[in-house]
């Protein structure tokens, strides 16, 4: 039994499928040379598994495209 004040880690059979899901968010350079097709995009947050799987856009989107997708966190 833990001691007061001290948290403990949720063991696999604890931690449900949702808890493993990575969320990644698209970045433009946020510059007049972004294009047409990922300006809109800047911001949006995406499943990494539809970004694996193609329900969700990946860069680079043109020859030109400096964007990202960046992790922002495992829930």
């Amino acid at each position: 039994m833990p001691g007061a004040g001290t948290v403990e880690s949720p063991t696999p059979e604890q931690t449900s499928p949702r808890e493993s899901v990575r969320y990644d968010v698209w970045k433009t350079a946020r510059d007049s040379r972004v294009c047409a097709l990922c300006r809109p995009l800047h911001g949006r947050v995406y499943r990494l598994d539809a970004v694996v799987d193609g329900r969700a856009p990946r860069p680079p989107l043109d020859a030109n495209c400096r964007c990202l997708i960046i992790p922002i966190s495992w829930i």
